[in-house]
This record gives structure tokens, C-alpha cells and sequence, in this order.
């Protein structure tokens, strides 16, 4: 419990900018450059909001995977990090507050503190020497990787692998029932965090477990039970978590093809933004030599722990240049998103540099065990003293962290808790769905998204906003909806339909249109309340809905570019407002381009969705560019996968 305490104690001084006002303000770096300001702070802004969301979900968990914004899309947790783990840790802040920011905060300290107490843990077994496992465990916590992106909490969530790691060498030392499903907890805990720590998780707990069980190859008939018992658990929690990304990968035909932002290997040494720090390097490096001098201690993980963590090296950057040679080895990220499903979705691909440092980190801690054998219990606490005082200071002395590691890493409040007026016009939204109008999206207007997913968490509410790195047919539909909810009813009723009661009208916000609430206020919306800056509306129609398919008529129309792509046109012929219904997620359709024969050239299968809500007598385009289209071809014929012989459009391209 002290040492738990000392960590939770370092971690409250990391956040002690926003100690004064725990419920209102959240902390990020005072040292990104311009550019990243904006970004950084409306991820941030998601973060807190899916964490209260995530604690909201514990009362109804079918809502979880939806997440707390882009109504009406299903799952759309999917379109990000799901920080389940962050959930958890702000499960019982949230239960006791129900306040967004308070519990967000809860989750940072816990964060920082449980990635000090696993290392400790770790090295502690590992070394047998608890000032080894302090400097460790200090290093651990404070990495500049982990405090100086605590934005991003699931990116730098590795504690669990630290867990794991401990997890498996006790078992392996004393292989109970009980330890097997500590192993299956922790290892299974990782996947709760997000796909950034869960790759260098599977290469240094893949190889840390590869040579234990070489170690141990006689006894693994006998351990094969307990073993197939937490890798069932592990199992299972990769189905129930990735899962539903590959499902949604495959519905959306989203969550694919990004470049990853990898670092060129110059940035892993001295002043680099990878460098594993000094002090840790200069430890790890005696802990090495420490290994070379005590050969018969061949128990010890420090070889099998260097070539896993090379191994995240090399993926965390561009290439590798082989001297003497003039080749370079391509980055094994790359490589590995060519064959493991979901990989090429990655964006911060060099952020799995902190498995690197984890192994320097815990290679440093056996250094520092080297250091304190065989002296005096004084001189290794002096000895525990120094090595964390220097530690601490390399990242907190900002004249030593910009010459180390290239940037200061002084953490800053800023207030992201609206006024109480605006929190007491929330009170009054009513059940529903929310949109927030303007509601646009493009360069200039992407992040404001983040504002109104924030907001989403005061007042509990899933939103239409959408804040996210990926785009679906959906947002285009309720953009369009949007822009006319004051001006027509048919669009607030198709909103309405969708489950959407509730607009926010944002004074002072520009917008393409101009977006005004007008005056008189129109039938089919109704003025809740206003406060600050914001109106509240009710949308009060309720337009006959149908939701057969029969209602629309589907015909094809060119585009000129690009080549090949032609546009599938949906109308309305009924009477009533047509709904898709649930799921609303794209049909399948099956293209086929004909020459001059009966028998088509070329056959293409696609998703494409129908409207997601089109009033009576009103058209909704969807582009389509296929992927194999004949340049011979005269004619393009659409289908339905479910009856693909009655052709529902057709389209001459001519000569």
C-alpha cells in the first residue's frame, strides 16, 4: 500500500496543474508546436467524452460499442480507439460524480500510477531489489512517451503489458490455477486498451513467452491445461474486442488504407522525439553487461527482453540502414499491415516506440540492481535516491528534457466545463438524440465536432457530431438534413426519424449557409430555452414513416470524374418519409458492365447505402467509382445481391 501510495502521489503531482479545479479543467502539454494545438486538444476533448460515455454504458452495455457520437450510425465506437481500459478506470469515478471531467482526470492518475506500481512489481520479481524496482517503476511513469501524450491515455495504456509479463513469470516459477487466470486477466486487460501498446504487447510478451516455454519444454504437457485456459480468455476478449472493427471494416469498407506516421531512426538517439531517456539507457546498458558477466544466472530475461524490443524498434521507424551495405530494411509496421487485418488503419504507427522504452526501462532496472549488489542498505538507498532524483529531473527540468529529448514537458489547465447557465439548459434537453448546428464538416470546421461530442458528455445524450478520422455515407446525409432543419419540416421530420429531437443552435459560429434560426420560428421546431451562447429546439413533427424498400426508385446517372464513375440515384415515390431500416448500413449490389453481347464483361459486388431518411418526392445521389470497370464496356446494369437477375437500373455509356 506505500508503494502504491507513492506512486499515486507522483502521479497527482504529474497533474497537479489541474488539482485546484479537478470538475472543470483537463491538462496538455505547454510545448506542441502550433500545429498540433487544435488537434490535440479536441482529441482530447473525445477522450473525456467517450470515458463518460463509457461509464454511462455500464447501466445499458448493448450501447457501448455505438459510443457517444455520430447518430444515427451503429458501432461507430469503431471509427476510433475504443479505451475500454479507460473505461473501467473511470467506472467508479463516474458512478460516485457522474461528472465527465472529474472522472477523466480519475483516469490520468490512475494511469500514471498503475504503469509505476506494474514495473515496480515486475522488476521487483525480477531483481529482488526493491530500489531497483523504485527507479524502474519511476522511469516507467514518467517517460516523456507517457506524459508528454497523456491526451491520448489508451495510446500510452502499456501497464498491462507489464502485468502480463509479470503475470507469465509467475506462473511459469509456481504454475497454479490461480496464476493461470491472473495470466488471462492482464493479457486480456491490454486488449481493452487501444491497437497502439497491443502490437509491441504481442512481440514482447510472444517472445518472452516463446523462451519461457523453451525453458520449461519438458513441463509443458503438464502445463498445457492451465495454459489453453487463459489463452481461451485472451481468445475470447481479442473476438469480442477487434472483432467488431474487422465487421465493421468489411460493412463500411472503412478503417483501411492510411499511411502511418513512422520516425526516421535518427529520432531514437540523444535529443530525438524516441529517445528512451539517458538515464534509463545508461542503466539498461550496465544491466546488459551485467548479464554478460554472471553467465550462470541464465534465468534472467535480458536477451530475450533486447531482441523483442529491437524487433518494436524496427517498427516504430521508417527503415533501418544496414552499414556497408547501402541497404535499408523497410519498417516491419509496414510490412505487418500488409498481412495483419486492420493494421493499414493505424495512423500513429511509431507511437508502439514505447515498447521500446518499456524494455529499456525494465533492462535498466537490472542495471540498477548491478549497481546496489552487495552494498550497504544506506548506500542503496542513497544510491535508489539519486537515480530517481536524476530521472525525474531529466524530464521536469525543462533545460535538461529540450536537450534530451527535444522538448519540454510542462503540463498546463485549461477549462473545458461549460458555464452552469449552459449545463442548466442542458437539463432540459429531452429524450433524443442531439444535433448541433451548424453542423458542417471540412477544413475549418472538422473540430468543432470535438466541442459538441464534448458537450454530448454534460448532457448524456449520443450526438450527430462526428469526430473521427474516417468517413461514412451517414454524415453526408445528416450534413445535408442539417443545413435545412430551419428552413423545411420534411427535413426535421427525416431527422426526427432517425431519432434525432433535439437542435443546439450555436450563435457566432460561421457556417457556408449563413445558418440562422428564423423568425417567426417555423411548426415543426420549438424554442426550449437559451442560454449563453446556445438555443435549444424540440423538433415537434411527426411525418408517417415507411421503411419498405419499395418505396424508392433507383436509377444511374454519369459523373465526369473519375473515369468510369457514375452516380446511383434514389427517389422517393411514396407518400410517406422513407427510413431505413435497422441496421442502417450499407445493401449489397451487384454492378455488371455489358459490350455488345448478352454475357457482361466485367461483374463488381459493392455496399452501397440507401438513403438514410429521404422525404416524399425527394432524390438522395451516392457516388459509386468502381474498381474494375471495362473501358469497352456500353452499358452498366444495377442489381440487388438479394435477387441479382432483376436488374433495378440501367445506364448506356454510349460508344
Amino acid at each position: 500500500m506505500l508503494i502504491a501510495g507513492c506512486y499515486l502521489g507522483l502521479a497527482l503531482w504529474c497533474l497537479r496543474p489541474v488539482l485546484s479545479h479537478p470538475a472543470s479543467t483537463i491538462a496538455t502539454s505547454t510545448s506542441l508546436p502550433r500545429d498540433w494545438q487544435q488537434i490535440t486538444a479536441a482529441d482530447q476533448k473525445l477522450v473525456v467524452a467517450v470515458v463518460a460515455a463509457h461509464g454511462r454504458a455500464l447501466a445499458a452495455p448493448t450501447t457501448l460499442l455505438d459510443g457517444p457520437q455520430c447518430h444515427p450510425l451503429r458501432r461507430a465506437l469503431m471509427l476510433g480507439q475504443h479505451e475500454l481500459a479507460e473505461g473501467l478506470l473511470g467506472a467508479v469515478p463516474y458512478i460516485l460524480s457522474r461528472d465527465p471531467v472529474l472522472t477523466y482526470n480519475a483516469a490520468m492518475v490512475l494511469a500514471i500510477a498503475l504503469a509505476g506500481i506494474a514495473m515496480h512489481a515486475l522488476v521487483r520479481t525480477w531483481t529482488g531489489e526493491h530500489v531497483a524496482a523504485a527507479v524502474a517503476g519511476t522511469l516507467f511513469a514518467v517517460h516523456p512517451a507517457r506524459i508528454g501524450d497523456l491526451v491520448h491515455l489508451s495510446a500510452v495504456g502499456n501497464y498491462w503489458t507489464v502485468a502480463s509479463l509479470l503475470c507469465l513469470t509467475t506462473f511459469f516459477a509456481r504454475p497454479t490455477w490461480m496464476r493461470a487466470l491472473a495470466l488471462g486477466v492482464t493479457t486480456s486487460a491490454q486488449l481493452l486498451e487501444s491497437i497502439y501498446p497491443l502490437v509491441p504487447h504481442a512481440m514482447i510478451f510472444g517472445t518472452l513467452a516463446l523462451w519461457l516455454a523453451w525453458r520449461h519444454r519438458r513441463e509443458l504437457s503438464t502445463l498445457a491445461p492451465k495454459l489453453a485456459v487463459a489463452a481461451t480468455m485472451v481468445l475470447a476478449t481479442a473476438v469480442v474486442v477487434l472483432g467488431p472493427y474487422l465487421t465493421f471494416k468489411s460493412t463500411w469498407g472503412a478503417l483501411a488504407g492510411r499511411q502511418s506516421l513512422l520516425y526516421p531512426i535518427g529520432e531514437l538517439g540523444f535529443g530525438g522525439g524516441a529517445y528512451s531517456g539517458t538515464i534509463a539507457l545508461v542503466l539498461a546498458l550496465v544491466g546488459l553487461l551485467d548479464r554478460v558477466r554472471w553467465r550462470a544466472a541464465d534465468v534472467r530475461p535480458q536477451w530475450p527482453l533486447l531482441f523483442a524490443g529491437l524487433l518494436v524498434a524496427w517498427s516504430a521507424v521508417i527503415a533501418v540502414p544496414i552499414p556497408g551495405v547501402g541497404i535499408e530494411l523497410p519498417s516491419l509496421f509496414r510490412a505487418l499491415a500488409t498481412i495483419v487485418p486492420g493494421l493499414d488503419a493505424i495512423r500513429r504507427g511509431g507511437a508502439v516506440i514505447l515498447g521500446w522504452h518499456l524494455v529499456v526501462i525494465v533492462l535498466a532496472g537490472f542495471g540498477v540492481a548491478a549497481l546496489a549488489r552487495g552494498r550497504t542498505p544506506i548506500v542503496r538507498a542513497g544510491l535508489g535516491i539519486a537515480l530517481t532524483a536524476l530521472a525525474v529531473a531529466e524530464v521536469f527540468v525543462p533545460r535538461v528534457a529540450r536537450a534530451t529529448f527535444g522538448r519540454t514537458f510542462a503540463l498546463a489547465a485549461y477549462r473545458v466545463r461549460p458555464p452552469d447557465v449552459v449545463l442548466a439548459l442542458y437539463d432540459r434537453i429531452g429524450p433524443g438524440a442531439v444535433l448541433d448546428v451548424p453542423y458542417e464538416r471540412g477544413p475549418g470546421r472538422f473540430y468543432r465536432q470535438a466541442d459538441f461530442v464534448l458537450a454530448g458528455a454534460f448532457h448524456r445524450q449520443r450526438v450527430a457530431a462526428c469526430y473521427n478520422s474516417f468517413a461514412v455515407p451517414i454524415q453526408d446525409d445528416v450534413t445535408a438534413l442539417a443545413a435545412r432543419v430551419f428552413r423545411d419540416a420534411p427535413a426535421a421530420d427525416a431527422l426526427a426519424a432517425l431519432g434525432v429531437r433535439n437542435v443546439l443552435y450555436h450563435f457566432g459560429i460561421p457556417s457556408r449557409t449563413n445558418l440562422v434560426p428564423p423568425n417567426p420560428l417555423p411548426p415543426h421546431l420549438e424554442e426550449v430555452g437559451r442560454a449563453a451562447d446556445q438555443i435549444l429546439y424540440r423538433i415537434t413533427g411527426a411525418a408517417r414513416v415507411t421503411e419498405a424498400t419499395a418505396a424508392l426508385d433507383v436509377t444511374v446517372a454519369r459523373r465526369a470524374t473519375p473515369a468510369g464513375a457514375f452516380e446511383i440515384v434514389f427517389r422517393n415515390h411514396d407518400p410517406a418519409l422513407f427510413r431505413h431500416p435497422d441496421p442502417i448500413e450499407p445493401s449489397m449490389f451487384v454492378v455488371r458492365w455489358y459490350g455488345d453481347a448478352p454475357t457482361p464483361l466485367a461483374e463488381e459486388r459493392a455496399g452501397i447505402l440507401l438513403p438514410t431518411a429521404l422525404p416524399s418526392g425527394e432524390e438522395l445521389r451516392r457516388a459509386f467509382v468502381p474498381s474494375n470497370a471495362p473501358a469497352a464496356a456500353r452499358r452498366v446494369t444495377i442489381a440487388t445481391a438479394a435477387d441479382p437477375d432483376r436488374v433495378v437500373a440501367t445506364l448506356d455509356l454510349g460508344t
